[in-house]
């Protein structure tokens, strides 16, 4: 195509003062590319290595700090449960003494209430043989006279 651009460049619409500026570009770019030894070529690529390294550090920085950030809202939140968690024990402790409290109060409370309805069933029975007991005098007395 080179070949037939430069035989013909109308054809490509193109001047030939076009075509001869285009030839020493190429002819620049050619020499620099000639000079341009292994070792530099090398330097240049090592230099975009370490500027890639370089970027994969400073986003590897940014993923620690926000790791570290998380790390450190979970410890917060940690710690709090745990001072929750001691809280809730001691309110289970106390709550537990006043079941037992309640639990013996309710027992002696309880027998207390079978011993009154048993002196209050055994009254109604002594109070009942007295009433019968004043209705047989009563009717013997009468029943005498």
């Amino acid at each position: 195509r080179r070949a037939n651009l430069e035989a013909n460049p109308a054809q490509y619409n193109i001047s030939i003062k076009e075509l001869r500026r285009r030839r020493a570009n190429l002819e620049a770019l050619k020499e620099q590319c000639s000079s341009q030894t292994p070792t530099a070529v090398a330097t240049r690529n090592m230099g975009q290595k370490i500027s890639e390294q370089e970027k994969a550090f400073q986003e590897q920085d940014k993923a620690i700090a926000s790791l570290k950030s998380g790390v450190s809202k979970l410890g917060s939140v940690g710690y709090q449960i745990r001072e929750e968690t001691h809280l809730q024990v001691g309110l289970i402790e106390e709550l537990h003494c006043d079941i037992d409290g309640a639990d013996s109060s309710l027992r002696r409370e309880s027998l207390y209430a079978d011993g009154l309805s048993a002196y209050s069933s055994d009254l109604d029975l002594y109070i009942t043989i007295f009433i019968l007991v004043v209705i047989i005098i009563c009717l013997l007395s009468y029943g005498l006279r």
